[in-house]
């Protein structure tokens, strides 16, 4: 049955019709539904900025729970949750698009090496032969190595990025600081030896200087 694209045109949608609307489409495309599927590309050229800031890595790791993890499985839940754990603690201030598609790359990896070491431990627990366990550990390896390769990308190109503009920030008002406490430090060095010479005692000596003098140009 061919679908058909919502009464208000995508152009004049709010957000949560928009968003709504996608999701009926998709649901239909994956059942089939080859119409739904074409109405996809009107309805996100529509909205390019709002179709631009989907997460389609969330959708990816999501679909993949749903293949690899029952639906009974506390996995489902406490997966997303350490994801998004995650994604606050890779993810600063001033994180430049790039480091983003690298960072929803490694959260996508670790979701895939977190599923294969459940699925070798419980066929473990559950006995399998050498050749299974041989299958999963390799699996398992390839899955390790993805995830490493996106951390070391994710390090690398921050290297090359060099500091962040909050860590700038920072950096900077630290050294304005620093150079203040060495600027009043060194006024009040200044201040205190000034008043230890006007302070100082006149000895008898430079009296007897200071007279000389005065009787010289006396004379």
């Amino acid at each position: 049955m061919a679908s058909k694209l919502p009464a208000k045109k995508p152009e004049d949608m709010n957000s949560a019709e928009w968003y709504d609307a996608l999701i009926g489409l998709t649901g239909k495309a994956q059942k089939g539904d080859r119409k739904a599927r074409e109405d996809i590309v009107p309805l996100l050229a529509a909205k390019p900025d709002r179709a631009a800031s989907l997460n389609w890595d969330e959708s990816a790791r999501r679909h993949l729970l749903e293949a690899c993890i029952h639906e009974n499985d506390a996995s489902r839940e406490m997966i997303p949750y350490r994801v998004t754990k995650m994604r606050k603690e890779l993810t600063g201030d001033g994180c430049t698009p790039i480091e983003r598609l690298l960072i929803e790359r490694i959260l996508t990896c670790w979701t895939h090496v977190h599923i294969a070491e459940l699925k070798w431990s419980a066929n473990l627990r559950e006995g399998m032969t050498f050749q299974a366990g041989d299958c999963y550990q390799r699996v398992l390896d390839r899955a390790h190595r993805r995830y490493v390769y996106a951390l070391r990308a994710l390090a690398q190109v921050r290297k090359l990025l060099g500091p962040s503009v909050g860590m700038l920030n920072v950096v900077q008002n630290q050294t304005v600081s620093l150079a203040s406490r060495e600027d009043a430090a060194l006024l009040a060095d200044d201040s205190q030896t000034s008043a230890e010479r006007s302070s100082r005692p006149v000895t008898a000596s430079r009296m007897d200087g200071q007279v000389a003098h005065g009787q010289g140009g006396d004379e």
